[in-house]
Parts: structure tokens; C-alpha cells; sequence
């Protein structure tokens, strides 16, 4: 009883920003759980500290602290868990695996969340699922997360249905069809942080193909073509160059992208030699045939 009382505290000073009261108070329950044994009761007590103490770290922006003790509530397990408790651990796990860029990982928590949210009617549910789709096409999971049947009610959703088909635009390199398709989703500031990184993959792709057919192209149509502004282009394709993905260069003063013709020639000249090598072959293959016949 006297930890239940504790927690919902802990909760109060949480809502109320009362950050370094809350700090002291998860300090102390830590170590009453422990001091306690390790209990169905014990643990489950843990998990709701450990959820308190993850949210504090989302509120100070403790990002090092909350790396530290997120396996902690991996190792814990308890059939006494309430989803609402586990829902907001995994979700936070899951944004950290977001930032860190560890897209699986990212779209596991994040379904667990999402799970947890489901099951006791949490509103940030749908918005979690946004997510988990989101991490699961930068992955390139073959999993469809929307047909699954947590997530059959949101199926006919008009934004995880525009979600579902930003993963075939994705696949087919549709870059103007990413475009639409993002327009018509909700972002909040997370999810617009998880853009950015996807964008950029996306944007560097489209580069490649857009300037694919020349010899010499302007930064101006590049950046007209992908909507962004010649400076952003310019990041881009000295990017690319030195990625040695493109083999040109920038010339700022007139504004154009230069390619390299070279490794074409050298592509040309050793499918010449392939081709020449197997004529010659095939006319000395005639030639035993001949001589063979006669």
C-alpha cells in the first residue's frame, strides 16, 4: 500500500515538473523494491519506477541516463504487467532506438507499445502505429504492420492507409509520389525528426536518378525537380561525390554538375573487349566445326 502511494506521487511531481523531488523519490523506491526481494509484487513495482524514472529522462532530455537503465526493464518480467506501465516504457525505448537509427529494434518496441496502447483504448495508439510503420519501411521489414490484427481497426484510416502506400512509392523510387503521400499525414515533432533522415536517404536516391541521362546538369532544375533549394542540393551531391556514388563535380560558378564521362568509357571499352573476345571465340569454335565436318 505504502508503494502504491509513493508512485502516484511520483507521478504528481511528474505532471507537475517537479523534476529533482521526483529524482529523490525514484532514488528511495529503487531500493525499498530491492531491499524487498524480488516478488511477482516487487517487480511489478519496479516496472512502474522504471517508468517513472524513463519519463523523467524524456523530460530532462537525459538521453545518456535513459540508455543506461532501459535494459534494466528488459530483464524484468512479470505476469502481474500493466500494459499501461509497459506501453509508455516500450514507447520511449522505441523513440531511443528511432534517434540511435536502430530501425528493428525501433519497430519491435514500438509494436509492443502500440499493443499495450490498444489493449487499454490509449488515443496514442494510432499515433505509435504511425511510427512503427514509419521505422519498419526505413528497415525495409517485410512485415505489413497495418494488416495485423492489433491493427485491423485502422486499416481504413485515411493516414496509416497514405502510410502503407508511401512503402510501395518508397520501393519504386516515386519520389514525387513520397511527396503527395506525406502531405496528407499528421507529423508531429518527433515523427518530422524521423523524416528528415528518411527524406535525405530518399533525396539522394532521386539525385542519382534524375541526373542519370547527363553529361551536364543544373543545380537549379535539380532543385526545382525535388523541391528543396540549390544550397540543399549542392549539400547533397558533394555528399554522393564523396560517397563516390556519382563521379563528377560542382562547378559553383556557373552553377552546374559536371559528370564524368570516364567510367563510362572504361564500362564501353571492356564490353567492346567482351564482345570482341567472343567472336573470336566463336570464329575458332566455327572453324573446328568446319574442319571436323571435312
Amino acid at each position: 500500500m505504502w508503494m502504491e502511494i509513493q508512485i502516484k506521487l511520483g507521478k504528481l511531481y511528474l505532471e507537475k515538473g517537479d523534476f529533482g523531488k521526483l529524482d529523490q523519490l525514484i532514488a528511495e523506491l529503487k531500493k525499498g523494491c530491492t531491499e524487498g526481494g524480488s516478488s511477482e509484487h516487487d517487480n511489478s513495482y519496479l516496472l512502474e519506477i522504471y517508468s517513472l524514472e524513463i519519463q523523467l529522462c524524456v523530460e530532462t532530455n537525459n538521453s545518456k541516463r535513459l540508455r543506461a537503465i532501459y535494459p534494466e526493464t528488459e530483464k524484468l518480467s512479470t505476469v502481474l504487467n500493466d500494459p499501461r506501465v509497459t506501453g509508455v516504457i516500450k514507447e520511449h525505448g522505441g523513440k531511443m532506438f528511432m534517434k540511435e537509427k536502430q530501425w528493428k529494434r525501433a519497430c519491435d518496441e514500438l509494436f509492443e507499445a502500440f499493443k499495450c496502447y490498444q489493449e487499454v483504448a490509449n488515443p496514442e495508439a494510432k499515433v505509435i502505429l504511425k511510427y512503427v510503420i514509419l521505422a519498419s519501411i526505413i528497415s525495409n521489414s517485410e512485415i505489413n504492420y497495418a494488416d495485423t490484427r492489433e491493427a485491423k481497426v485502422y486499416q481504413e484510416d485515411k493516414e496509416i492507409s497514405a502510410l502503407m502506400n508511401l512503402r510501395v512509392a518508397y520501393e519504386n523510387n516515386d519520389y514525387q509520389e513520397i511527396l503527395a503521400i506525406l502531405n496528407k499525414v499528421k507529423k508531429d515533432d518527433f515523427m518530422v525528426r524521423c523524416l528528415d533522415d528518411f527524406m535525405r536517404n530518399i533525396r539522394l536516391n532521386a539525385l542519382i536518378i534524375k541526373i542519370r541521362p547527363y553529361k551536364n546538369v543544373e543545380l537549379k532544375y535539380l532543385a526545382k525537380e525535388l523541391e528543396i533549394s540549390e544550397k540543399e542540393v549542392k549539400t547533397l551531391l558533394v555528399e554522393l561525390i564523396l560517397d563516390q556514388r556519382i563521379d563528377g563535380k560542382i562547378d559553383q560558378k556557373q552553377g552546374y554538375l559536371e559528370l564524368s564521362s570516364a567510367k563510362k568509357d572504361v564500362i564501353s571499352k571492356k564490353k567492346h573487349q567482351a564482345i570482341s573476345s567472343w567472336l573470336d571465340s566463336l570464329a575458332d569454335l566455327n572453324g573446328k566445326i568446319i574442319q571436323n565436318k571435312y
